[in-house]
């Protein structure tokens, strides 16, 4: 029993972590548009001012929320609300005042405050009450574009390569990005032309090639061959190839990576 248990408990861990693997990016997203977006309330007008927060769950019909007596002769609908409503100023239900979607500001003396709403799991409706007169700005900044500084890997490798053998990576859906990077470093020369990078349409016929050739630089006393190159991605899919020359390598490194811009 208890190894069932345990079995089944790292099944959810598995689990979870495949979920966040998938959700994150949604998730960042999400995250970071409610943080680059808000409203400012100006009450600078106002004599006092309060929000009040209706819970939309239940349905009412002209139901009594709340007494005023300095009476407030402002209501504003706040952006944030989830739900819609209709307010009252009397135990008619006449003279309504439908709030919901957008922005919206009533202005009038009132005392009691009623509330009309069909039932609305989950929701809420956010009003500004106010003696005086306020206003409300919904604004968003804009922010650092992060896709733009997404730069995945295409390729990556240090498995060294023997005289004339080929590096090959897999297939790489390229269709959102704009450019790719490659970088290699290798005791010895590649093959003429010999790091490419390919693309293709259906991530199995070459359709297009980039070809390169490493050139020889030195660090300090060490002579290193290196490809330092960037390529317009115009296709769906694309891969890495790396011919190495008629020498064996004792090192090698070569990451590619893909660009938004």
């Amino acid at each position: 029993m208890d190894r069932t248990v345990e079995i089944q408990r790292r099944l959810t861990q598995v689990e979870d972590r495949i979920f966040l693997t998938e959700a994150l990016p949604d998730k960042i997203g999400i995250a970071v548009a409610k943080h680059m977006k808000g409203i400012e309330i100006n009450t600078t007008q106002a004599v006092w001012w309060q929000i009040i927060e209706i819970d939309l769950s239940s349905a009412r019909t002209a139901e009594l929320y709340g007494t005023y007596p300095e009476e407030p002769d402002c209501i504003v609908y706040l952006p944030d609300s989830t739900g819609t409503g209709t307010l009252h100023l009397d135990s008619s239900g006449s003279h309504g005042l439908s709030f919901g979607t957008t922005y919206k500001k009533f202005r009038g003396k009132f005392r009691d405050l009623y509330v009309t709403n069909a039932a609305q799991s989950g929701c809420y409706m956010y009003l500004l009450l106010a003696k005086g007169d306020v206003s409300i700005e919904d604004y968003t900044t804009s922010p650092m574009d992060l896709q733009a500084q997404y730069r995945p890997v295409i390729a990556s490798t240090t498995a060294v390569l023997g005289a004339n053998e080929t590096y090959t990576s897999d297939w790489y859906n390229i269709a959102n990005f704009a450019r790719g990077t490659l970088l290699s470093a290798a005791n010895v020369a590649s093959a003429a032309r010999g790091v490419q990078i390919q693309q293709s349409t259906d991530g199995v016929n070459v359709d297009y090639t980039t070809p390169f050739t490493t050139r020889a630089i030195t660090i300090g006393l060490t002579t290193i061959y290196v490809a330092h190159y960037s390529a317009e991605l115009l296709s769906d899919y694309a891969r890495i190839v790396y011919l190495n020359g008629a020498v064996a390598q004792t090192s090698f490194r070569l990451e590619a990576r893909a660009r938004v811009i």
